[in-house]
């Protein structure tokens, strides 16, 4: 085997292209940080050139790379898959798009190094006197050409193997139509473009769909093709689930459905889109991406009596370039999305919507979204719908995590990124993995807290069907008002999971690792919410303080506390903080 580093020095220069991407810029600068990590040593960096050093790491598209025939196609690895390729004394990582080179450094830097990223402040990077390259061809397809999750830096999404901001570039995202067609502009003069609420708009009305066209192309700036190739177009309805309600969308609901009128619409704004591109842009692309969630969530399809279905006419058949973002919000996450008596919705949801012909894009959900840092254990099946997502043929996968410091929250970065790019990862590896990187010593005591809430949960479905109910694992807390319960939530449950961690708090602070307590109670946050929440008043004086001075803290330390004058769950975590403390008051009078 070929030597990389070699007592301490690495032997290799990295080759830029001479028409680097800001990609290319971003993965050598990981490249680099790693290496002069690892080695004590800088990797030496150059353009491309005519003489090149002997031995040379080609980033990106060289004129080598080209020239030797390693770049691989889009149909080999997708957008952002990538291949790592020795040849002679070269080594190349080359990718079809542009964010490949960046995924194909991170697995580079692994293989070779031991390199492993874990969360914030957490790359793991060993010291090495010595390195041997790797002799086997990597080729690298993810499982959805695009993954995205929300509420993390552009780097941690990078270094987790998603995709940056959204996922992919998009001119108009989720929610737009009040953007596209603000009611403040066109209301007073066209108050038929909205519905008669004024809560949506009106998608029947010829005059609105002319105006939508015109306004569409005018967002399709030539700043948005200098880069991208494909980019995505979002003309979703407002988030709530009303529809218009004037005399022809009923109408036309009738005979369509609320979804088949909102794709007829986008069918016809698509048309003018590609037309647009192909004429200006010829080799670009521009998804048109309208909602499946809320009042779209049901496909525009007829049902057979064998469970199979078909459109409801061509009309509902989607054009070129026109994709479904599927957003089963209501799914219950305890069970298969293909479960026919916990799921029809979702089930037929994703049934039928790949009969339109539309391309799928995933928006889905990661925790419980309400004004208190709530655990959720959706792991059960995860990886089983991830698996349904590859076999609708899903383009794109965006998941939208709760962002009120849940349990285990940055555990699932770190799993949910592996599976986007590999469904062959057994989850209970990655989990072991990942627990031993980020949590050291504290690694055995918070996997046993994990086995608990795990049992906690199969405890409460067994106890949801003794008494003849449905057990619901929801994104939404109105959908489980029994979810902050005393039953769900035992105290001996709770006391038994704290006290885990405090063990596994205890270990790092005793190896001098202060800076790592605060991932443990990080994970207490959820735990110590409910505990409060529902048994406050039966604590002893003390233990309330030390709570209320934890939760407070971990508020601090997590940047939470400086949201909470925006509202929402942020200010209600304020304000029970203010709760908590009068009840320590009456017990200091």
């Amino acid at each position: 085997m070929s030597k990389f580093i070699e007592n301490g020095k690495c032997l290799y220069t990295v080759v830029l292209p001479a028409n680097e991407t800001e990609e290319c810029k971003f993965a050598v600068k990981e490249l680099t940080y790693v290496i002069e990590k690892s080695c004590g040593n800088p990797i030496k960096v150059i353009t491309e050139q005519e003489d090149l050093p002997e031995k040379c790491l080609h980033l990106g598209d060289t004129a080598v790379a080209l020239a030797t025939a390693v770049k691989p196609t889009e149909e080999e690895c997708a957008t952002d898959g990538y291949v790592i390729k020795k040849r002679g004394e070269n080594v190349f990582i080359c990718s079809f798009g542009r964010d490949g080179v960046i995924y194909g450094v991170y697995e580079f830097l692994h293989r070779v190094i031991g390199s492993e990223f874990f969360g914030e402040m957490e790359w793991t990077i060993p010291k090495v006197e010595n390195a041997e390259l790797f002799e086997e061809d990597i080729l690298r397809k993810p499982e959805f050409s695009k993954r995205a999750r929300s509420h993390a830096s552009e780097t941690i999404r990078r270094r987790f193997g998603f995709n940056p901001e959204f996922g992919m570039p998009w001119v108009e995202w989720a929610h737009t139509f009040f953007n596209l067609i603000p009611k403040d502009k066109y209301y007073k003069d066209h108050p038929e473009y909205f519905s008669p609420r004024g809560t949506q708009l009106c998608l029947t009305n010829a005059g609105l769909l002319a105006e939508m066209k015109k306004v569409v192309i005018s967002r399709l700036t030539p700043e948005w093709f200098e880069k991208n190739d494909v980019l995505a177009f979002s003309i979703g309805h407002e988030d709530h689930n009303s529809f218009c309600e004037c005399p022809t969308c009923k109408k036309m609901t009738k005979k369509y459905t609320k979804a088949g009128i909102t794709i007829r619409f986008v069918n016809e704004v698509a048309d003018t889109i590609n037309e647009f591109v192909d004429k200006n842009y010829p080799g670009k692309t521009v998804k048109t991406v309208f909602f499946g969630y809320g009042p779209t969530i049901d496909p525009p399809v007829k049902w057979n009596e064998d469970g199979t279905c078909k459109p409801i006419d061509e009309t509902v058949i989607a054009h070129k370039n026109v994709a479904v973002m599927l957003a089963p919000l209501g799914s219950n996450w305890a069970y298969s999305l293909l479960d026919k008596e916990y799921n029809g919705r979702t089930r037929a949801s994703l049934i039928g919507w790949r009969e339109t012909n539309a391309e799928i894009f995933m928006w889905t959900y990661d925790g419980v979204f309400d004004s208190v840092p709530l655990p959720m254990d959706n792991w059960e099946h995860l990886k089983e719908s991830y698996q349904i997502f590859k076999d609708s043929k899903s383009f794109y996968l965006y998941d939208e995590c709760s962002r009120n410091g849940k349990l285990f929250d940055v555990m699932s970065y770190y799993v949910r990124g592996h599976l986007m790019w590999n469904l062959n990862y057994d989850i209970d590896e990655l989990v072991r993995r990942f627990m031993k990187g980020y949590y050291k010593q504290g690694a055995d005591k918070v996997y046993e807290c994990y086995e608990l809430f795990r049992k906690n949960t199969k405890e409460q479905e067994k106890r949801f069907k003794q008494l003849g109910k449905t057990f619901a694992l929801r994104s939404f807390i109105r959908t489980q008002p029994y979810w902050i319960s005393h039953e769900m939530w035992t105290k001996e449950f709770l006391s038994k999971s704290l006290a885990l961690l405090e063990e596994a708090k205890a270990d790092m602070v005793n190896d001098g690792i202060k800076s790592l307590a605060n991932r443990i109670e990080l994970e207490m946050l959820s735990l110590v919410g409910l505990y409060l929440q529902l048994y406050a008043d039966e604590l002893d004086k003390q233990t309330l303080k030390k709570y209320i001075e934890l939760y407070e803290r971990v508020m601090l330390l997590n940047g939470f506390m400086k949201e909470t004058q925006r509202g929402g769950a942020f200010y209600v975590y304020a304000k029970r903080l203010v709760e908590w403390k009068s009840l320590l008051w009456e017990e200091l009078k």
